[in-house]
C-alpha cells in the first residue's frame, strides 16, 4: 500500500503492508470552510415549500424534469445567487500581519476574494420546517491557511479514511470567517428584507466576535473542496508525492490527476481545477506515448 500516513514503523504496527513510503501523502489538506445563516420569512415570501411539501408535486416536478430538463428542478433551491468579495479592512488586523510576506501579498490581489457569499439555497438544517420558507445565506473563506491531513483508519481497504481539514485552526482563518460572518448578518438587518424575516432559524446570538467564534463552531463546515493531499512539487521537496507529470515519486506506472496534487487550494471553486488538471494530465500522457500519432 501507497502511503504517507504517519511514520513507516507505524503503519507496519498495524498490519499495512508498505510498498513505497511517501511522507507527503494525507498531508497539506485543506477545504474552504462554508458556513451558512438562515432566517424564516413570511408565509409566501417565495413559492418553494409549497413544492417541497407536496409528494404530488414534487412527483410531477421530477417527470418534468426527465422529459424535457424544465421546471422547478432546474434550480438548485430558489435561484441561487453568488459572488466573491474582497476585504480591505482584513490587511489592518493582527492575524493579516502574521502571514508571511508572500501569503500578504497574494492575498491583496484583486482577483483573489477573501471570501464567497452564497444565497438562495437550502437551510441545510434538519430544524427547518419544510412548510415555512427561509432565507439562506453563506460565507466561505477563500484564502484558507489551515492544513490538515487525510488518514487511513485501518488496514481494511474499504475503510472510511479519517479526514481532518483542520477548519479554522489558524487565526487568520477564524478572522476572515468572523468578519464574513458579521457582513452578511448585516445584509440579513436591511430594511429592505426586514419586512419579509419571520425569525431566525440559525444565526449568531450577536455581532461580536465572541459569539461569531461560538456560531462558527457549531455550523462551520465543508464546502466540498478538499484538495492538495498528494500535492505536485520539485524533487527537493520531501513531501510532495507527484511530479509535474503527474507520477507519483518512486512508484513505476502510477499517476494522480485530480484536485489533490495541488500544492495549495485555489481562491475559487475547484471544479474549474479539475477540469485543468485532468486536461493537463491528459496532454502529458498522450505526448509520452505519442498517442495522436
Amino acid at each position: 500500500m501507497l502511503s504517507g500516513v504517519g511514520p513507516k514503523e507505524q503503519l507496519e504496527h498495524h498490519n499495512i503492508q508498505v510498498v513505497h513510503y511517501l511522507p507527503g501523502v494525507g498531508e497539506n489538506f485543506q477545504d474552504h470552510c462554508m458556513t451558512p445563516l438562515t432566517v424564516q420569512l413570511r408565509d409566501g415570501a417565495n413559492d418553494r415549500p409549497l413544492l417541497l411539501s407536496n409528494p404530488t408535486a414534487v412527483a410531477a416536478a421530477r417527470e418534468q424534469f426527465i422529459t424535457d430538463g424544465s421546471g422547478p428542478l432546474t434550480s438548485l433551491y430558489n435561484h441561487v445567487t453568488m459572488g466573491f468579495v474582497k476585504n480591505p479592512s482584513l490587511a489592518s488586523t493582527a492575524e493579516f500581519h502574521s502571514l508571511p510576506a508572500e501569503t500578504r501579498e497574494h492575498s491583496q490581489r484583486l482577483t483573489i476574494p477573501a471570501w464567497e457569499f452564497v444565497s438562495h439555497t437550502p437551510t441545510f438544517s434538519a430544524a427547518e420546517d419544510v412548510t415555512k420558507p427561509y432565507l439562506t445565506v453563506i460565507a466561505i473563506g477563500m484564502i484558507p491557511q489551515s492544513k490538515g491531513t487525510v488518514t487511513l483508519r485501518s488496514a481494511n481497504p474499504v475503510a472510511a479514511p479519517v479526514a481532518n481539514p483542520a477548519f479554522l485552526e489558524h487565526p487568520f482563518d477564524r478572522r476572515n470567517m468572523i468578519e464574513a460572518v458579521r457582513h452578511l448578518m448585516g445584509i440579513l438587518e436591511q430594511t429592505s428584507l426586514a419586512g419579509d424575516i419571520v425569525a431566525p432559524l440559525h444565526m449568531p446570538r450577536s455581532a461580536s466576535d465572541d459569539d461569531i467564534s461560538e456560531y462558527l463552531k457549531e455550523f462551520a463546515s465543508t464546502a466540498w473542496h478538499m484538495s492538495g493531499s498528494i500535492k505536485m512539487g520539485k524533487d527537493e521537496d520531501e513531501m510532495a508525492c507527484v511530479d509535474s507529470c503527474f507520477r507519483v515519486r518512486g512508484v513505476k506506472g502510477l499517476r494522480v490527476a485530480d484536485v489533490s496534487v495541488t500544492p495549495f487550494l485555489p481562491n475559487c471553486h475547484t471544479v474549474s481545477v479539475a477540469y485543468l488538471v485532468g486536461n493537463l494530465a491528459a496532454e502529458k500522457i498522450i505526448g509520452e506515448y505519442g498517442l495522436n500519432s
